[in-house]
């Protein structure tokens, strides 16, 4: 039976868990009431009762001054206090996730084995890999558990996403070294990663020399939380005092997630947040007004003009870490392949632009096909850490050289071979391939073979071989007197397909010298399979 892939995306502000049979390709997503994304939220209340996700944040928003939120604990597991953190993933995990796995687990399909595979980032050390492995066995999962680099992750999904624009393009080849940049724009940070990349000849993608930025000890985050800050901080200028506390971070966040950065990547104006709209209606300064809709709404120009400091210190993340990146490892900026967008936060509307605007990437400003934005970027590295085995398809190429000989054979008349191989092929293109190509071949006799049946025989070779791999022979009578030069055209027909297997067709065309192959009986055509 079928091997089940549990992928776990353990993230700053979401956690996404998805199950996929081994190489399929078609993700079943856990629920935290019917959403895929699971905050990565636990909110204790003063009593100590604990409420996990979707609950945690329901609770969260009833008893603001009532209780503790717990967040962003996996950026915790890098800092000074990192024990007591690990101690809220281990509780989150077993009591949450692992609790929503054994409501759902049979919306998979069968299965005789699952493997659990987590994702990580990069630049985490071996004793905090190996702390979330552990955690998620403490948790309840059986299984065997294998760690991925959330860079991998994200570079095998990115590019299963976009293989065929990449292969109609012909952008993407196996045993090739790319470098890449990958945004990961979550909602604590933006992690910058540098890496080479090579699809081997199975279709795997490897990863070489990664490196995040920005370093462990940054200041610099450029998380989704910041963006949820400005707009909060927009959103109470606008206000009232007396209203400033409807609407906090977890209010800026869903407005931002829900309506914000869709309406403006549509180019639209984004209206003021519903629930600051129906605070507004019932209190008697607001009830006549009839633009309670206007009051906080947010076009692009206001979008850009609050949060260009932001956007600043963005484009300085990612210049640094170029720079950075290409002096340690001797590659030139210009020469980054690929640029990946993925995180819930990747979303704005104008990352691309700004981006190439304010850096040398001149060979991604030739060809934005090289910008590779995931459809679901909430859930980019669930679904690579599940589609892993997939086999991702690169460009076929054939790289040989076809040659053919052609020589005569005439009735009751030697004829010279001069053993000459004449170039069909000689140079690497990608397949599939077609060709037609015109050919002729020239008996020279100084006397006249009327009454003759002149033959051509054509052997095609691949590269050095001595053996043809394909043959040919058609034969035509000589009707009328010759000038003493007599000429056979035809063409050969040449197609390889994806997988290098080639089929060679030859058409010939009867010369004027000749009566119609269809009345003596010499003409055909042969493929030559």
């Amino acid at each position: 039976m079928a091997t089940l892939i549990l992928a776990i995306d353990f993230g700053t502000t979401t956690t996404v868990v998805c199950g996929d049979i081994q190489g399929v390709g078609n993700p079943i997503f856990l629920k935290d009431e019917n959403s895929s994304l699971i905050p990565s939220l636990i909110f204790i209340k003063n009593d100590g009762t604990r409420y996990y996700g979707k609950r945690a944040e329901v609770e969260q928003e009833r008893n603001t001054n009532r209780g503790l939120p717990v967040e962003n604990f996996k950026m915790g597991l890098l800092s000074d206090n990192c024990e007591k953190y690990k101690e809220y993933v281990k509780d989150f995990l077993k009591n949450h996730i692992y609790k929503l796995y054994e409501q759902q687990k049979t919306d998979f399909p069968q299965h005789s084995e699952v493997i659990i595979r987590i994702s990580h980032p990069s630049k985490w050390p071996k004793e905090l890999i190996q702390f979330m492995v552990e955690a998620v066995k403490f948790a309840g999962f059986t299984g065997n558990v294998e760690t991925v680099a959330e860079p991998l992750a994200i570079s095998t999904y990115s590019l299963l996403s976009h293989q065929e624009d990449l292969k109609n393009k012909h952008l993407l080849d196996y045993n090739t070294e790319y470098n890449v940049m990958i945004c990961d724009m979550g909602g604590g940070t933006t992690d910058v990663v540098l890496c080479k990349i090579i699809i081997n000849d199975n279709g795997r993608c490897k990863v070489y020399d990664p490196k995040t930025y920005p370093e462990q000890k940054s200041k610099s985050t450029c998380g989704g939380s910041e963006m949820d800050m400005i707009l909060r901080d927009y959103v109470l200028e606008k206000l009232p005092p007396n209203l400033h506390k409807t609407f906090g971070l977890h209010n800026a966040r869903r407005w931002k997630e829900q309506y914000v950065s869709k309406d403006l990547e549509a180019d639209k104006v984004s209206e003021t947040p519903s629930r600051i709209m129906s605070i507004m209606s019932v209190i008697p300064e607001y009830i006549d007004r009839d633009d309670l809709s206007d009051i906080c709404s947010i076009d692009r120009k206001r979008f850009e003009n609050i949060s260009s400091a932001y956007w600043f210190e963005f484009v300085q993340l990612v210049s640094n870490a170029v720079s950075d990146y290409c002096t340690l490892y001797d590659v030139k900026q210009d020469d980054v392949d690929f640029l990946i967008l993925t995180g819930g936060h990747s979303q704005w509307y104008c990352i691309s632009d700004i981006l190439l605007n304010k850096l040398p990437f001149t060979t991604i400003k030739k060809d934005s096909t090289r910008i590779l934005k995931c459809p679901n970027p909430n859930e980019t590295v669930a679904r690579g850490l599940c589609s892993y085995d997939k086999e991702i398809v690169c460009n076929h190429y054939f790289n040989g050289q076809i040659t053919y000989e052609a020589h005569f054979s005439v009735t009751d008349h030697s004829v010279t071979k001069n053993n000459r191989r004449f170039i069909l092929l000689d140079k690497k293109v990608v397949l599939p391939f077609s060709l037609k190509l015109p050919k002729e071949s020239i008996l020279k006799t100084n006397h006249s073979l009327r009454h003759k049946v002149i033959g051509l025989n054509v052997d095609v070779y691949i590269d050095s071989s001595a053996t043809p791999v394909k043959s040919d022979t058609n034969s035509y009578f000589v009707e009328s007197d010759g000038s003493g030069e007599y000429k056979i055209q035809y063409d050969f027909n040449i197609f390889i397909d994806e997988k290098s297997d080639i089929r060679i067709s030859v058409d010939w065309i009867t010369p004027s010298w000749s009566e119609s192959p269809e009345e003596i009986g010499y003409g055909h055509t042969i493929d030559m399979i």
